[in-house]
């Protein structure tokens, strides 16, 4: 099933950098240039998305202000979210995470990459791993044996996830 995701930034090109970065990794991406706008597209939505991502300072509805009135939603609390900001040094992550529910908070200048990594990790139907508290799987390759093949035997490691996902949307 395709994943739907809300951007609100009322800076058109960086909404714009990041609907493209998404839209081809296969989101599918709704776009608000205040927070009024997306709060209204929330509201009129028959399917809510997986994640709502947000600038904070915007015109009309600020981004704290719009993840408050999800937060106040009984049909939208548990909305996953993440926050942009330029105010990186002057908001406490660990505050907002605990009394606004904030998945992530990323700090403008950013790359779309990172927010493709994000949006992946928060919308994926599993677990989120940690690749350092993880034993990478190893895998035995031996030679075919209708091969002549008599040279040694070597074991692979898998690369970690973000590694993975990396090499997967790199275009």
């Amino acid at each position: 099933m395709v994943k739907k995701i809300l951007l609100c930034d009322d800076e058109a090109h960086i909404l714009r950098a990041m609907e493209i970065k998404l839209k081809t990794s296969g989101f599918e991406v709704f776009t608000a240039l205040d927070g009024q706008a997306g709060w209204e597209f929330l509201e009129q939505s028959d399917s809510l998305p997986d994640l709502v991502i947000t600038d904070c300072q915007m015109p009309r509805l600020d981004g704290l202000s719009l993840i408050r009135k999800i937060r106040s939603s009984s049909s939208m609390s548990s909305l996953k979210t993440i926050l942009l900001t330029a105010k990186g040094y002057e908001l406490s992550e660990e505050d907002l995470k605990n009394e606004l529910g904030i998945e992530v908070l990323l700090t403008k200048p950013f790359s779309p990459r990172k927010i493709l990594e994000k949006a992946t990790e928060l919308t994926s139907d599993k677990p989120a791993e940690n690749p350092f508290t993880k034993e990478p799987k190893t895998e035995k390759v031996s030679p075919k044996t209708e091969s002549s093949w008599t040279g040694p035997t070597f074991e692979l490691k898998e690369k970690p996830p973000e590694q993975t996902k990396q090499l997967k949307t790199k275009r």
